[in-house]
């Protein structure tokens, strides 16, 4: 696993210096109140400080490679370059003009982003600090969302889908690549991710020819045609719960780039129920992609894949990887 940084480590950072970092950026240190630490992903540290509406913040370190150097995106193996390019996604540089077009393209509040620091002098590793929203994330496993939330994402995709149209995909602070190049580029990740796969569970080899022919028939639908500002990492957990069920914000938006818009759409069908009420809203500001039927499977099958790649390889859980498999294979009979 030569391009896994399994050496990826977060700086060990202490509460009084946590507080002292706040206090430089913003002039509060929120002495005598708790420092939350949320669960965590492969990309940040992330530390809740004071309370919503009070002037409360959300600290995410980046992690540092083994030999303390910072990393910008670790989850970036070879699959993942090889469709967007060598550049990592996610760059914090970027997460300023991310939040202004999605506040002002899209229909969901994000939180504001207070500081972003890459310079390595306070800390060594990149950091940000953005607004402490009031509200509880969904979660992945207390099942579906309620018609409201559904709603809500769908007003939000369409918003945000028909109003960032583009010629091409890449990551948000690279070059566009031409949309004649996109099944050349997904299919190389695709097929490495698969290979890679397979080779740590045999048992997958089975299902093999289903996810090769779901590639083929998305080819067969043609070039994307409407590529737009959409989330790779889309999750309930990104997401507040406001009252009545729906949504009041979006809370990571880190994963934003320029991609075919079905793409986002089969990554939230994985999820969201009822589907249905996200279409029906998604439709009320741009049509429906005329090609998903023919390209949602291949897009929900590397996202699943990822999925098992991320709980093999980057935070291992072999329970969870056992689980995500046997799903993989359901999918795919």
């Amino acid at each position: 696993m030569s391009d896994t940084l399994t050496a990826t480590r977060f700086f060990a950072v202490t509460e009084l210096l946590l507080r002292d970092l706040v206090y430089a950026s913003i002039g509060q240190r929120f002495d005598g109140q708790p420092i939350v630490s949320p669960s965590q992903g492969v990309n940040n540290n992330t530390y809740l400080l004071g309370s919503p509406g009070s002037g409360g913040v959300v600290v995410k370190l980046r992690p540092i490679s083994g030999h303390g150097e910072p990393i910008e995106g670790p989850y970036w193996p070879d699959f993942t370059r090889a469709l967007w390019g060598s550049t990592p996604n996610g760059d914090i540089r970027t997460l300023e003009d991310v939040s202004g077009l999605l506040q002002a393209k899209g229909s969901l509040r994000v939180p504001r982003v207070l500081q972003v620091d890459h310079s390595l002098e306070p800390l060594p590793a990149p950091f940000t600090i953005t607004e402490l929203l009031a509200g509880e994330p969904f979660d992945w496993n207390e099942g579906n969302m309620e018609e409201t939330a559904a709603r809500d994402l769908g007003d939000h995709l369409g918003h945000l889908h028909a109003s960032t149209n583009v010629e091409g995909f890449g990551i948000f602070s690279g070059p566009l690549q031409p949309a004649s190049a996109w099944w050349s580029r997904f299919g190389q990740a695709y097929g490495m991710l698969l290979k890679r796969l397979v080779e740590a569970s045999p048992q997958l080899e089975s299902v093999v020819p289903s996810l090769l022919a779901a590639f083929d028939r998305a080819v067969s639908a043609g070039e994307p045609r409407h590529c737009a500002l959409i989330c790779l990492d889309q999750a309930p957990s990104h997401y507040l719960r406001a009252q009545g069920g729906g949504i009041s914000a979006m809370i990571d938006i880190e994963g934003h780039l320029w991609a075919p818009v079905e793409y986002e759409l089969a990554i939230v069908s994985l999820w969201m129920r009822p589907f249905e009420t996200v279409k029906a809203a998604y439709e009320e500001h741009v049509a429906w992609p005329s090609a998903f039927d023919e390209v949602s499977d291949v897009y929900r099958n590397f996202t699943w894949m990822q999925w098992i790649y991320c709980m093999r390889f980057l935070t291992p859980n072999p329970t969870v990887v056992e689980g995500l498999e046997k799903q993989l294979m359901q999918m795919c009979s």
